[in-house]
């Protein structure tokens, strides 16, 4: 990339955009190449650029799932993992961010944030049941994001391997001590956590090799109650859902029905 003609805020943001975003383009399979149903939503956002996703409906599930995954890869990629959810009774959306899949754009954090936005006011008009928003390693910031704004109302929040900041990931990955500090405070989500009212579980691999543990346990720290911080024993950071297994999946559905149940109680006191 020629930055020449750039500012230097921009030369930043442009540099800081290829470290942390790898996107594919090309989606290897649908839904139902593995015996899934589903329905192709394209999205637009508030800036223009047209995003695409996956419904996988179940006509029973009292929940949807909004999952906003990792930084690398496609939607594609996540369908085994939202298969499962999906055979635990959930419905299940997926988005690929801008730039990666079918979406339209270029990656950027800001970005990241329009694209859960346009998912957001998709799924509360346009689909029935309580929503809850999931998100993995960078989809745990992007998820946090959106959980924060004051116009939000997500029944529950689950994040998984998901970093405190991003300088702070910044600092383990850098080769040159003391860079990150220059960078801008991307996707701050330990601050923005503190504001998030809904129920929470934090999810971290206790073998995670990308971002440590300890990142998940700030995380829970700094959250408000409700809460609740499930560590995977012997889960890295692209296995978690593999390691834990049945146990995995019922803690996620014990939460999620917990507060659902905590969210009707609120609505007929």
């Amino acid at each position: 990339m020629d930055l020449h003609h750039f500012s230097e805020h921009e030369q930043m943001e442009a540099l800081l955009n290829q470290y942390i975003f790898y996107p594919e383009k090309t989606l290897w399979r649908t839904p139902a190449d593995i015996g899934l149903p589903y329905e192709t939503i394209w999205l637009r956002t508030e800036d223009g650029v047209r995003i695409h996703g996956w419904l996988i409906p179940h006509i029973d599930a009292p929940a949807t799932i909004l999952f906003f995954h990792g930084n690398a890869g496609t939607i594609a990629d996540r369908l085994d993992n939202a298969r499962l959810l999906y055979e635990a009774g959930w419905q299940i959306f997926l988005l690929d961010y801008r730039g990666f899949g079918r979406s339209e754009g270029t990656p950027s954090e800001q970005g990241t944030y329009r694209d859960a936005r346009a998912v957001w006011e998709w799924a509360r008009t346009e689909l029935r049941g309580h929503l809850v928003l999931f998100g993995r390693s960078l989809g745990g910031a992007v998820a946090i994001w959106l959980a924060a704004q004051e116009d939000v109302t997500p029944t529950a929040l689950i994040v998984e391997n998901t970093f405190t900041r991003g300088r702070d990931i910044a600092k383990q990955v850098l080769p040159i001590p003391g860079v990150a500090h220059l960078l801008p405070d991307f996707y701050p989500s330990i601050d923005r956590i503190k504001r998030i009212t809904c129920p929470k579980l934090i999810i971290h691999g206790e073998e995670d090799e990308l971002i440590p543990v300890e990142h998940g346990r700030r995380l829970y720290e700094a959250a408000p109650p409700p809460k609740d911080l499930y560590l995977v024993p012997g889960g890295h950071h692209n296995d978690t859902w593999l390691v834990g297994g049945q146990a995995y999946l019922d803690r996620l559905s014990s939460f999620i029905n917990s507060a659902i149940g905590e969210e009707s109680s609120h609505e007929h006191a």
